[in-house]
């Protein structure tokens, strides 16, 4: 995923170790995204699975063989995406695979279309 020509998106990383939280920043590091704080505002929540919510648009809570996925709205597709990608990263087995075709074809039916577009 190339986030270079467009604005960071902020991933929200709460964890009740410091360990934990530099393990959780290396993963939304490595799946391109900005670690922030909680004064920031972010698109993704990662939190460890003993702290609360984040309240961000996708909240993703991290149990030791769990990742469980919470909406407060629609993420758009940019924001699915980076989600595919920090799950790749928090699971080994993800991580050589791409994004699926159901996903792709998702989008497909979902994404408007400029008039003139078939």
């Amino acid at each position: 995923m190339d986030l270079t020509a467009r604005e960071p998106i902020h991933v929200q990383v709460v964890a009740s170790a410091p360990l934990l939280r530099a393990g959780l920043e290396r993963a939304v590091l490595a799946a391109g995204l900005q670690p922030t704080h909680s004064g920031v505002p972010a698109a993704i929540g990662l939190h460890s699975a003993d702290t609360p919510p984040t309240r961000a648009t996708v909240d993703l809570s991290v149990g030791a063989n769990l990742v469980t996925i919470a909406l407060m709205a629609p993420p758009e597709r940019l924001v699915w995406t980076a989600v595919w990608e920090l799950l790749g990263e928090l699971f080994d087995t993800l991580t050589s695979f791409s994004e699926p075709s159901w996903l792709r074809d998702l989008y497909a039916t979902r994404s408007p279309r400029s008039p003139g577009q078939g």
